[in-house]
């Protein structure tokens, strides 16, 4: 009896098929469909916004995918209207290619509360809820 005959990991790597590519990437559309259906339950509780962070609730509502970072990268969604896109001042010429929902920018400096900006957007906004 022969010993068996093992693959190298770059061997049997290459014999996957890349499904990943095959996938077509999630349209407008959709996107649009899922922040509305998001902004339609705000509205029935009386939710006037509510704020994505670097997670995959950011990816699954605007298709932006971002890592976690030390600067705090996010999306605004109000209860009607587009959503704010929260950057780094330095990030907004990136964020514009990123964006697939149009929605205004709003961005911090280094030496701002960046958090202060998401407080301060809320309030200047004055939310209203529709039926509310």
């Amino acid at each position: 009896m022969s010993a068996p005959v093992y693959k190298s990991f770059e061997q049997s790597l290459a014999e996957f098929d890349n499904v990943a590519a095959t996938i077509p990437p999630i349209a407008a559309e959709e996107l649009h469909a899922r922040i509305a259906k998001l902004q339609g339950l705000m509205r029935d509780v009386g939710v006037k916004a509510v704020y994505l962070d670097t997670s995959t609730s950011l990816t699954y509502f605007t298709a932006i995918t971002l890592g976690a970072s030390e600067r705090m990268h996010g999306a605004i969604i109000p209860s009607s209207g587009a959503p704010i896109y929260i950057r780094p001042a330095f990030e907004e010429p990136k964020t514009q290619t990123l964006i697939t929902i149009p929605g205004a920018i709003s961005v911090w400096e280094e030496h701002e509360d960046p958090a202060l900006l998401v407080a301060d957007l809320a309030l200047a906004r004055r939310w209203k809820v529709p039926g509310r």
